[in-house]
């Protein structure tokens, strides 16, 4: 078996340090190759960068450069440049990830994603997991805006249903893969932003096939194991610049890193009925107010 990897690098101003932690973007970039070296297959790591700034650094990987215009690369369109790369390679390895340049996914993500995406792809079920930040003492989830209360029994498995199914990778086999290229959600042909979810053009690249408006899985789903979920549903975001951040961006409405990994259960858990006409009306209404609110600003 073996796996391609691809990683969008834009990297600006190459000596600019990333608060707290006041190191630079290429810093993080070996931090997360080191991570996925740890893979146990066999492996191809691509770094996708618009400059000659990587070629001459002694990384585990290979580059691909793309020529792209000042404003192409400011509206994040070097993550979108990476498919045309994948593509090619569609009949030549059994998986494909796409991953953000300071995401560190290990072997325990890879082993945990092989055993339950056999279980669960064909129940239209989408392996998930979480971006964690490390915060004073304790370590947050990074996305998570509500905590865990529905899931679905599969087996004698209770596996929760990830609400805003974001967190900066996708990892397909081959045949989702192909399936995946002949889709409209591939070739950029579909607006990320409706009244379920509200991608930027970066975004809409890392969600790869498992979004809330797209058609391939009825939810991205965690197994619970004893009383957490599964220790590889978790990933971390190197740069941990959003937990420091915290008390400004709840003040902006964009509060991130508010739950403990430890904590990330509401008291009350449901099983999954499907979602209330009520609950669709009340997004699609928020939505439109939204949108209405967006033109005046």
């Amino acid at each position: 078996m073996k796996i391609s990897i691809h990683i969008p690098f834009f990297n600006e101003k190459p000596d600019e340090k990333i608060k707290p932690l006041n190191k630079t973007k290429l810093f993080f970039l070996k931090k997360s190759l080191n991570s996925l070296q740890t893979l146990p297959i066999k492996k191809d790591i691509y770094v996708h960068c618009h400059d000659s700034f990587l070629k001459n650094k002694k990384l585990n990987c290979k580059l691909v450069h793309h020529n792209l215009s000042k404003d192409q690369l400011s509206k994040g369109y070097l993550t979108w440049a990476v498919r045309d790369v994948m593509e090619q390679q569609k009949n030549k390895y059994n998986f494909f990830m796409y991953i953000e340049y300071d995401i560190l996914f290990n072997k325990n993500n890879f082993n945990y994603w092989l055993k339950y995406n056999s279980v669960l792809k064909n129940q239209k079920l989408n392996v998930g997991f979480l971006v964690l930040e490390k915060g004073i003492k304790d370590y947050y989830s990074f996305h998570l805006q509500n905590k865990l209360k529905e899931y679905i029994d599969f087996k004698n498995t209770k596996y929760f249903i990830v609400g805003f199914p974001y967190y900066c990778l996708w990892i397909y086999d081959q045949k989702d893969f192909k399936n995946f290229i002949k889709t409209k959600w591939w070739k950029f042909k579909w607006k990320g932003k409706n009244f379920r979810t509200f991608y930027g053009i970066t975004e809409m690249s890392a969600t790869g096939w498992h979004g809330l408006n797209m058609d391939r899985y009825t939810a991205t789903v965690i197994p619970k194991i004893k009383n957490n979920l599964h220790p590889g549903c978790f990933t971390i975001h190197a740069t941990n610049n959003y937990f420091y951040r915290k008390e400004k961006m709840k003040l902006s409405g964009r509060y991130l890193c508010k739950y403990k990994k430890d904590n990330l259960f509401s008291k009350s858990i449901s099983e999954y009925k499907g979602e209330s006409k009520s609950k669709i009306l009340a997004l699609k209404t928020k939505f439109y107010f939204r949108s209405i609110l967006r033109l005046f600003r």
